[in-house]
C-alpha cells in the first residue's frame, strides 16, 4: 500500500487510485462544536446565504479563504463558537474547500 498526503485543490488533482479526501480541521470541527452546543442540524452547501435568506436555516457559518464572508454570522472557527448556545437552530455552513 502506498500512502500519499496532498493538500487542497492542487493535491486533489494529483491524487490517483483509491482516494480519501478529508476536510476536517476547521469546518468539520466547527460543525461538531455547533452540534455539541445545541444546533438541531447542519446543512452543508455552497450557497449558504441564499438558503439562510430563504428560511432554510437560522445561522450562516462558513469561510472563503479562511475568513467569514460578508453577511455570514460566523466563520469556520471552533473557538469563535465554542461558548455559544445554538438552542435547536439549524445552521447553514459553507467551506472554501468545497463542502
Amino acid at each position: 500500500m502506498e500512502i500519499s498526503i496532498y493538500s487542497l485543490l492542487e493535491g486533489a488533482t494529483r491524487a490517483t487510485g483509491l482516494v480519501a479526501v478529508i476536510d476536517v480541521f476547521r469546518a468539520f470541527t466547527s460543525a461538531a462544536v455547533a452540534l455539541a452546543n445545541g444546533a438541531s442540524n447542519i446543512v452543508m452547501v455552497e450557497e449558504a446565504l441564499a438558503l439562510r435568506d430563504a428560511g432554510i436555516g437560522q445561522i450562516c457559518m462558513g469561510e472563503v479563504g479562511g475568513k467569514a464572508p460578508a453577511g455570514f454570522d460566523f466563520g469556520n472557527s471552533p473557538f469563535e463558537i465554542s461558548g455559544l448556545d445554538f438552542g435547536g437552530k439549524r445552521i447553514v455552513q459553507r467551506t472554501s474547500a468545497g463542502t
